[in-house]
């Protein structure tokens, strides 16, 4: 009964145990343990009796991001990558559900060069059967040189490698929809974002990834930014929330824009050849 009236923050330290330190995640709501909802409080809480211990609603549910989720090959999958000249690269499959829900089903490392990630991808989604609609990369990597030739960047090495990827957006948009995304939906009663068990880094990073402690300016208030400390699968998820994605647009808009780019890049070659 008193934990029902404690903060989301204060419940999460004293009664999950996580460190005072992760109080200030970036994404708060994320869960990987059963959490109850209250929709008339729009947030987390405790049950008294079977109702919420806020506001006595028993227009409550359970929740939990993590959980146990299959490749679906009738689904659009979309393919997201961090590319790092210094650490492993990063990328991560997530598919798009016909009601617009979004599943992150698989996550992956790799540390060597892009002809290694798409041998590594080739054969995780061919053994998995995901049927990729598009693919995104780090706008800020995306564009820096891959090597000493500075002409190159990891997105040309990337497109050479077989991986064509498209920038992704990167507003701050998506970040905001993630906490959206999070919450329990009215009409399903679950969050419309998931992530399969075979996520373990996501998991971990969503859990510790931070807000940086900025102190305020007396002139005019600055703007809250995360830490880069745990920030790789996070980010892509920002990227994936900036396209607004929708089981109709990655069915069959990616693969139309996909077919207009052919075409440009078809008619710039042979411009050149006249």
């Amino acid at each position: 009964m008193q934990s029902a009236n404690w903060s989301e923050e204060v419940r999460n330290v004293r009664i999950l145990g996580q460190p005072i330190r992760f109080s200030n995640r970036v994404h708060s709501m994320f869960t990987d343990q059963d959490t109850w909802w209250c929709f008339p409080c729009g947030n987390t809480t405790g049950l008294v009796n079977d109702k919420c211990g806020k506001c006595g609603s028993s227009t409550v549910t359970m929740f939990n991001h993590v959980g146990e989720f299959e490749v679906n090959p009738n689904w659009p999958t979309v393919w997201l990558l961090d590319p790092h000249p210094r650490k492993p690269h990063m990328f991560a499959w997530w598919q798009v559900s016909p009601q617009d829900d979004l599943v992150q089903v698989m996550e992956g490392e790799c540390e060597g060069d892009p002809t290694q990630v798409a041998e590594m991808c080739a054969g995780i989604e061919s053994g998995l059967q995901m049927d990729v609609k598009a693919r995104y990369i780090d706008p800020n990597m995306g564009r820096s040189p891959a090597s000493s030739k500075r002409d190159i960047t990891w997105q040309d090495e990337f497109d050479a490698a077989g991986l064509r990827c498209d920038l992704a957006e990167d507003s701050d948009v998506g970040r905001k929809r993630i906490d959206v995304y999070l919450k329990p939906d009215p009409s399903t009663q679950a969050p419309r974002i998931h992530i399969s068990n075979r996520g373990p880094k996501t998991i971990h990073q969503l859990k510790r990834y931070v807000w940086d402690d900025y102190k305020k300016s007396l002139e005019k208030s600055q703007k809250q930014t995360p830490k880069d400390k745990n920030d790789d699968f996070p980010t892509l998820m920002k990227y994936l929330l900036n396209t607004d994605p929708t089981f109709h647009f990655f069915n069959q808009g990616a693969l139309f824009m996909r077919r207009m780019k052919t075409h440009v890049k078809q008619r710039r070659v042979a411009g050149s050849r006249m």
